[in-house]
């Protein structure tokens, strides 16, 4: 755990024309539990563990990542932040505590990363009135000070983007990913492997997110229920070669990708070294078939119609 700046993904928004589709997903697929604070006219929230509010789904007109939440210490580590955000000469939103609220905060600043992603820093997460109940049999959630999970998105710039989440934010390199062209580094803020991964893709986009559970079986079960409902599984069950995550990839109502997994590595700051990776994957996380078939989809093999994920070239951005 950081002794300064960020400390964990607090949590992630959604901004989507499919809430209901959304919400049926979170629930049935993932095992999330709709907040017990009730839904706004506008928006969702979810629980994956004690704090009322993981993840925001918000009614719009467009597909994508609303914004993301970092989350600090307390009031102090935050005015620290505001002020490091100030130096790097972007503009900072003093949260107001309707907005506090609706994110289940004590206090947050907003702002827009060098990439344009919409920012937030918070502390004092508020916790939920009631004990986690997941809305899938079989599931529970790695999160509570590791955070939420992960998120990679592609970010144009992407120098001046890495610069400001190390220097600025406080996220160390655990490693990278060397993909011709571009590259993608992995980011940890806390025991995590790593909460952000960035790429050198291209425009700005939202990638994937990962939320971790705490057994095989549940990823299991998942699979399951997505070939039940009709859930495409994008990327077959394998393993990670740098996170050493298990994990399958899942569509979303809004088309990008869920990471699913069990077992990520998690990284002692004292002894770690920063290390080049030269695949994503020690084994699976293959594409469908590109043409035919049909079903679900199982662990994927070379050759033939399947094809393994090879970085940014495919998709935007590695799996990982």
């Amino acid at each position: 755990m950081t002794s300064s700046g960020v400390r964990a993904l607090a949590y992630i928004g959604i901004e989507t024309s499919l809430v209901d589709e959304w919400a049926q997903f979170c629930t049935s697929v993932l095992g999330m539990q709709r907040s017990d604070e009730g839904d706004e006219q506008d928006w969702i929230g979810l629980r994956v563990d004690e704090r009322s509010f993981r993840l925001g789904l918000h009614r719009s007109g467009s597909e994508g990542l609303a914004y993301v939440g970092w989350e600090v210490a307390d009031e102090g580590e935050l005015e620290r932040v505001r002020a490091k955000v100030k130096e790097h000469g972007i503009d900072v939103a003093e949260g107001g505590r309707a907005h506090a609220d609706a994110r289940r905060v004590r206090s947050l600043i907003s702002f827009k990363d060098p990439a344009g992603n919409s920012t937030e820093v918070c502390c004092g997460p508020r916790l939920s009135r009631s004990v986690f109940t997941p809305g899938a049999a079989g599931v529970g959630f790695v999160a509570g000070e590791l955070g939420l999970g992960h998120v990679v998105v592609s970010a144009d710039p992407y120098g001046a983007s890495l610069d400001f989440y190390q220097d600025v934010l406080g996220f160390r390199t655990s490693d990278v990913y060397e993909k011709c062209p571009g590259e993608t580094t992995f980011l940890r803020c806390n025991g995590r492997h790593h909460s952000l991964a960035l790429a050198d893709a291209g425009a700005t986009a939202l990638r994937h997110i990962m939320v971790e559970v705490d057994s095989v079986d549940a990823v299991g079960l998942a699979l399951e229920r997505c070939a039940q409902q009709g859930v495409p599984i994008t990327r077959s069950l394998g393993r990670h070669s740098n996170d050493g995550m298990l994990s399958a990839y899942l569509q979303t109502p809004s088309g990008f990708e869920v990471e699913y997994g069990f077992g990520g590595r998690l990284v002692d700051d004292a002894t770690w070294v920063v290390t080049e990776i030269r695949s994503p994957s020690v084994w699976g996380h293959w594409r469908p078939p590109l043409e035919g078939g049909g079903g679900p989809i199982g662990i994927l093999v070379p050759g033939g119609n399947g094809k393994r994920p090879s970085g940014p070239s495919e998709g935007g951005a590695p799996s990982g």
